[in-house]
């Protein structure tokens, strides 16, 4: 695996395992190897749909941001791992993220009629949207068959104008006035298992075992970034207008 120069990112390119999509920096505190995970988009009385239903992978939880890695589809004959499902909460890695996000835009539409095919070799390498999910709210669940599951609420950040940086916004909008929701529900079918020091530090709770230790490490991070969603609002937006 390589890095992205100039950017302080690992290129995706060729993973597959965890540890391969790890950026510089990055340490895995929390993993979980079966996690089954649905997102599910609400208004404000009803639930409007949902995705990746019965979808499935590791959950792993790091001191930058919370992914499952799954499979990615190249082809209907091959299939590769590729991290999904990535929530954010640490200030200095979403500013990079904001950057190389940019950058990439810039450099698909510089293709001109070769749009199409150089957004196809991006993707090899990262998973570029037009933004990020910035994580805003993290919970335990409990079922009464006693299977635990984390419930991760997201705002998505968008870069620059592009439909689907509109869609994105539109529905942030919708999320901030209470209108539209958008969270992933993660069944832990195996433990979230501390894999560092630090993960150790974290209080085990009686009625989470599975999830509270890593919910609780989650919840501080999230405590962090809140404070710095403005200005991660206006960098992103100024960043898509250069």
């Amino acid at each position: 695996m390589g890095e992205l120069k100039g950017y302080g990112l690992t290129d995706y390119l060729g993973g597959s395992t965890y540890k391969d999509f790890l950026e510089p920096g990055e340490n895995a505190l929390f993993v979980s190897d079966r996690a089954e995970y649905v997102a599910y988009v609400y208004s404000s009385t009803n639930m409007i749909g949902n995705a990746n239903i019965n979808k499935e992978g590791q959950l792993i939880v790091t001191n930058l941001r919370a992914f499952i890695l799954g499979e990615k589809v190249e082809s209907l004959f091959k299939k590769y791992q590729w991290p999904v499902h990535n929530y954010v909460y640490d200030y200095e890695y979403i500013k990079k993220l904001i950057k190389y996000d940019a950058d990439y835009k810039k450099r698909v539409a510089a293709a001109g009629a070769g749009m199409a095919k150089a957004m196809a070799e991006e993707m090899k390498h990262r998973d570029n949207l037009d933004g990020m999910n910035v994580l805003i709210k993290v919970r335990n669940e409990k079922s009464l068959l006693g299977d635990e599951s984390l419930v991760m609420k997201f705002e998505g950040v968008p870069i620059g104008k592009s439909m689907a940086a509109g869609v994105m916004k539109a529905l942030t909008l919708g999320m901030s006035k209470g209108r539209v929701q958008i969270e992933t529900h993660i069944k832990i079918k195996k433990p979230l298992a501390p894999v560092s020091d630090e993960a150790g530090k974290y209080a085990k709770d009686p009625k989470y075992p599975n999830t509270g230790q890593a919910s609780a490490y989650m919840s501080e991070k999230v405590e962090d970034v809140l404070k710095n969603m403005d200005d991660i609002r206006s960098m992103a937006e100024k960043a898509g207008e250069e």
